[in-house]
């Protein structure tokens, strides 16, 4: 029995569960040169220390209580046999390996395997872990795992550092279900299970660390913005490795020496050696200084708010506020004009909106503590600017509103504040560049001065997210987001709306997010790596020129039609084939099914020669090697061969023989050759070097998804007025049928239109009850469209991406788009409501044929205002607000 095969990645992935082909049709041949044995030093870039495909017996598998383990055929993710585990008791029940002889202290593994369910639940939580015994002392560690469907073969992966200890420990691999209490498992949990290719790869020794001497200091690119960053007082000291990274910024913040348990870790007794060691280099240097933080619910030691004479009680208001003023004006006055910024206040919002519940608004009973503490910093320094700190303020949300308003306030009643610091710990995919922009134009136009205070851009998307390898595709993707955030910044310190950027660390081996949230798993969010050596993210504001190509990745749709004229093709955007100039050359559509994928090419070529050709690359486990694979297959297909040819342009269809899995990846290229040229135009889509020949480094990626739903909208325009415009009764209502969480109730439907200013949406809405007693909209009954103007389907939002969401009262809310443009009405019926929205196009001129992506969604809440359940049209991941490569495709048509 053969299943569709999933991919879950936590690294970078060198082996798949498919194998290659050998057939080859009339166009095309397969390579199939073998490479000589590794040299030892390929032996060093990557080497399989295990792996069992269960093909014999169970060498040495066995399980962990009394679950059945057995060898079974006709089942498998490849070859013919698999591992099933069976009449599980208990969610640790499952097969375990003893490693230790294969792993070795102080060296790095990939270790990954096949997994597969056929009953119960439609996803399972699968964990990845390894039982170290040390001396008498066992430790359960978890690796890594993933949210598995069922009835798909899915393939997980992840990373493990075996440490160093002073006694050798034993290792033992296996595989659970996640963890629950026996008296809390269901049958669900214990369902009986299969793995398959349990492979461990060892990874290569770490560089050595090395600062960089000879590469530009950072600070100096921007003229008027300073450019800093957080450390720690060791670094000071010139004999100290990261010392030499100092020279790249203009402004430095001690990490965690000058919170409040650091200096004044006892009543009265102020602790200033680190503190005053930053400000004399700081004047030695020539270097400015922010000061963090002088309130903050964490890192101030727990006698600031008891009594004084009985610690099991409160300090009293009175007493709090002696000792804030005490610590304030010693601390804010000793270094009188030798501090350019105070961070006042920390995080003193929720993230729902409200005041944070800390220690200082128990005993306060208001904000005034936040009122006195600027006062009492202004009275020690009055030429300091003085700054309220917070984090996920980056973006529209009820957070960053109640800041505003906080600060608006404040401002009003003549409190000494003088700027907002956006900490701005943010991801690759979000928020986006045009969020922070908004947000620090928006906190400008109160009048006060806005610093990015804490800049990291995180590698992954969410706290939950397992560890991964910091790979060439993901590090070029966070430079491009650094380029686009500093590219910003200077735009809006040249307007007056930014003050200074800071970013948190100075190199990824000593970040706050490694280990942080979540225990083990490592973090790659700053300008210098681990070795200190300068990344990508450096390179591509410094010397874009320096960056390696970057790995393109697109989508290749499932398709079983072998005809270049099915109609699925009028749902595919067109990948562009161009030159580092931009001038285009090409274009080409991808599907896949399960013995081949399919490419459709289309050649921008006045000059018909009998040389002109098309030539497509397929690496099938998308490795990245700098020499040829062995498993390389080209296919060369002349003009001649051409499906269509109007002297113009031409067009040729490969039908190229793998078989290649739903969610796995496939390294592929496509080069065009001019004949007419005589060898001298060539241009990739890929790899600008056109060495596809010599090796897959540069190669491209296909990924095999299913293709989305599709919806023909035709035109037509709207009237806003209170009722619905009556041309709605011409057009089909769609259901939504895709319950994304929770409970929502049947029957809700949307119906589409569009002209050449906005795509029309009518959405009626399924439900009795209704409630907006959340202050976050989202918890609200409302709805939501979202829209991928150039239907690009990344990961992360880009400037044409949009969220739209309007409560049942007709509240909006928005993320990303076009606030001023955007229309809508509601109107509460019986048993639910309806709204009706334009959503403007602003970055797309809208024309027949053209491909948006979209999806719409419903929350719905209960009585007390949680949100129970989402409803979609298409989407099923709940992460349309971050992600829009998950949207369905409209059409628009007459």
């Amino acid at each position: 029995m053969r299943k569709n095969k999933l991919r879950i990645l936590m690294g970078v992935i060198f082996v798949c569960g498919f194998l290659c082909s050998t057939a080859v049709n009339a166009m095309g041949n397969k390579d199939t040169d073998k490479t000589a044995a590794k040299t030892e030093s390929e032996q060093n870039i990557e080497k399989i220390v295990f792996e069992d495909s269960f093909e014999k017996d169970l060498q040495g598998w066995s399980g962990r209580a009394s679950e059945v383990l057995k060898i079974v055929e006709n089942n498998a993710s490849d070859g013919k046999k698999s591992l099933q585990v069976s009449e599980r008791t208990s969610t640790w029940n499952g097969p375990i390996k003893d490693i230790t002889a294969v792993i070795s202290p102080g060296k790095s593994y990939k270790i990954g395997l096949w997994f597969l369910y056929e009953e119960g639940p439609e996803k399972q939580d699968i964990m990845v872990s390894l039982e170290r015994t040390l001396g008498s002392s066992k430790d359960y560690i978890n690796i890594g795992g993933a949210s598995v469907p069922r009835g798909d073969w899915t393939y997980i992966e992840c990373q493990y550092s075996v440490p160093v200890t002073k006694n050798p420990a034993q290792y033992r691999l296996y595989v659970e279900t996640k963890y629950k209490q026996d008296d809390q498992a269901t049958k669900d949990d214990l369902i009986p299970f299969y793995i398959d290719d349990v492979r461990i790869i060892q990874l290569p020794p770490p560089r050595p660390a090395q600062v960089e001497t000879d590469i530009p200091s950072f600070y100096t690119l921007f003229k008027d913005l300073p450019v800093g960053a957080a450390i720690n007082s060791i670094d000071l000291d010139s004999t100290k490795l990261h010392n030499g990274l100092l020279r790249h910024f203009n402004v430095f913040v001690y990490e965690n020496e000058m919170k409040p348990e650091s200096l004044q870790p006892a009543e009265g007794r102020f602790v200033f050696e680190k503190a005053d060691a930053l400000v004399s280099f700081a004047q030695k240097q020539k270097v400015k200084l922010r000061g963090h933080t002088l309130v903050w619910h964490n890192q101030t030691p727990k006698w600031f708010f008891q009594d004084s004479q009985n610690p099991g009680a409160a300090a009293s208001k009175d007493l709090l506020f002696s000792r804030m003023e005490n610590h304030i004006k010693t601390i804010v006055g000793r270094y009188k004009g030798k501090i350019d910024s105070w961070d006042v206040v920390n995080e003193v919002i929720e993230d729902n909106g409200n005041l944070r519940n800390s220690a200082y608004l128990k005993i306060a009973g208001s904000d005034e503590y936040i009122r006195n503490a600027f006062k009492w910093a202004r009275e020690a320094d009055p030429a300091a600017k003085l700054f309220i700190n917070d984090y996920n303020i980056e973006f529209r949300g009820p957070k960053q509103d109640a800041l505003y308003n906080l600060v608006k306030t404040l401002k009003a009643e003549g409190v000494p504040i003088d700027g907002v610091g956006l900490q701005a710990h943010i991801n690759v995919g979000f928020p986006t560049v045009n969020d922070i922009r908004n947000a620090i134009r928006r906190f400008a136009s109160l009048g006060v001065k806005v610093q990015i205070t804490e800049l990291d851009v995180s590698i992954y998307g969410s706290g939950s997210e397992p560890k991964k390898e910091a790979d060439r595709e993901i590090l070029l993707e966070q430079a491009y987001k650094y380029r686009d955030l500093f590219k910003m910044f200077q735009e809006e310190a040249a307007a007056g709306n930014l003050d200074m950027v800071v970013l948190w660390g100075l190199s990824d081996d000593r970040t706050w997010l490694n280990n942080f949230p979540v225990p083990g798993r490592t973090d790659y969010p700053l300008l210098f790596g681990k070795d200190l050596r300068a990344k990508p993210a450096y390179w591509a504001i410094v010397n874009p020129d320096k960056l390696p190509i970057g790995i393109k990745n697109i989508i290749a749709y499932q398709n079983e039609s072998l005809n270049p004229a099915d109609p699925i093709y009028s749902y595919i955007n067109s990948t562009p084939i161009v030159d580092q100039k931009g001038i285009t050359y090409g274009s080409f559509k991808a599907t896949w099914n399960g013995r081949s994928v399919m490419v459709l090419a289309t050649v921008l070529d006045n000059s018909p020669d009998a040389g002109d050709a098309v030539t497509m690359y397929l690496e099938p486990k998308n490795r990245r090697l700098e020499k040829k694979s062995d498993e390389l297959i080209s296919i060369s297909i002349p003009r001649s061969k051409a499906i269509q040819d109007s002297g113009s342009e031409y067009t040729v269809f490969a039908e190229i023989p793998i078989t290649p899995k739903l969610e796995s990846k496939v390294g592929f290229d496509i080069k065009i050759e001019n004949g007419s040229a005589k060898g001298l135009l060539m241009q990739s889509w890929n790899d600008f070097t056109n060495n596809q020949e010599k090796g897959t480094v540069n190669y491209g990626t296909l990924s095999m998804k299913q293709m989305p739903r599709t919806l023909d909208v035709k035109r037509g325009s709207i009237t806003f007025s209170r009722n619905k415009d009556p041309i709605w009764d011409t057009i089909e209502p769609i259901p939504m049928t895709v319950k994304t969480m929770g409970v929502t109730e049947e029957g809700s439907t949307f119906k589409v239109l569009w002209d050449e200013n906005y795509l029309y949406v009518l959405m009626e809405i399924k439900d009795e009850l209704l409630s907006d007693k959340n202050s976050n909209p989202w918890e609200q009954d409302s709805v939501e469209v979202f829209i991928d103007q150039n239907n690009g389907k990344t990961t992360s939002y880009e400037a044409d991406d949009a969220q739209y969401r309007v409560n049942y009262r007709n509240v909006k809310s928005f993320n990303g788009g076009d606030e001023e443009r955007f229309q809508s009405i509601s109107r509460i019926v019986l048993g639910g409501y309806w709204v009706q929205t334009a959503v403007p196009f602003t970055h797309i001129k809208p024309e027949t044929g053209l491909l948006l992506g979209f999806d719409v969604q419903i929350n719905e809440a209960d009585a007390t205002g949680s949100r129970i359940g989402i409803r979609n049209w298409h989407n099923v991941t709940n992460l349309g607000y971050k992600d829009p490569s998950g949207l369905g495709i409209v059409k628009l048509v007459e």
